[in-house]
Order: structure tokens, then C-alpha cells, then sequence
């Protein structure tokens, strides 16, 4: 598997890297998307599949939503903490995309990245 995802969907997930569980992180990623636009994210189990969406019946992941922000020149910036408290050690996918519908669909649109990590 790749160490960072889709770029040609419009977001591309910064490298994250190994983590332990339980820490804390900054997920970065650039974007064409424009400012304000509403996200979802999610850190969730790595299936062997490469991701088309969220997946809200998961017990076992860490999501939420936050907003494009402006960055430097044509690329706008994706900047989420993320806390990895309640993940146990594994290998997992983190999607970030753009929202479709409202907040209780729970839906990731057309345009969004992926990258994986490696909890110890």
C-alpha cells in the first residue's frame, strides 16, 4: 500500500507516519477544495480495501469535521487534532473528504484522500 492516498480527488493527506496508541496528532493535508468548505474525517480500521467513504457503524474509530482554511498560493490547507485514545495497535486508514448532505448522513462526496498508519 501506498504511504499517502488519492491526490488526483482534490485532498492530499501530509505523511503521518507511525504512531502509538493513544497519541495525539496534527492531521494536515492540502486541498484544491475552497475555503469553508465542510470535511469529515476518519481514522478506522484498514480493511485491505482502499476506502470509498466513512464508516459510521465502526466502533472501533476516531472522526469529525472541520473546515478548509486558507493557505499559501492555488493549494488551501486541512488542519484537524486528532486524538488516538481509544484505537488499540494496528493498521489504519485515514480519510478526509469532502461533506455531502448533512450531518446525519454522514456522507464523504466525490473529493477526498486517504493515507494509512500504523498504530504500536
Amino acid at each position: 500500500m501506498p504511504a499517502s492516498g488519492l491526490s488526483t480527488r482534490g485532498i492530499t493527506i501530509d505523511p503521518i507516519g507511525d504512531k502509538k496508541t493513544g497519541e495525539k496528532f496534527l492531521l494536515a493535508a492540502t486541498t484544491s477544495l475552497p475555503v469553508g468548505t465542510n470535511l469529515f474525517w476518519q481514522v478506522l480500521p484498514d480493511t485491505g480495501t482502499p476506502p470509498t467513504g466513512l464508516d459510521g457503524s465502526s466502533q472501533m474509530s476516531v472522526g469529525g469535521n472541520n473546515l478548509v482554511i486558507k493557505g499559501d498560493g492555488t493549494a488551501n490547507r486541512i488542519s484537524q487534532a486528532v486524538d488516538l485514545g481509544r484505537l488499540v495497535p494496528g493498521k489504519y486508514v485515514v480519510i478526509v473528504g469532502e461533506m455531502k448532505g448533512d450531518f446525519s448522513d454522514f456522507k464523504i462526496g466525490d473529493r477526498y484522500g486517504y493515507t494509512y498508519v500504523t498504530l504500536r
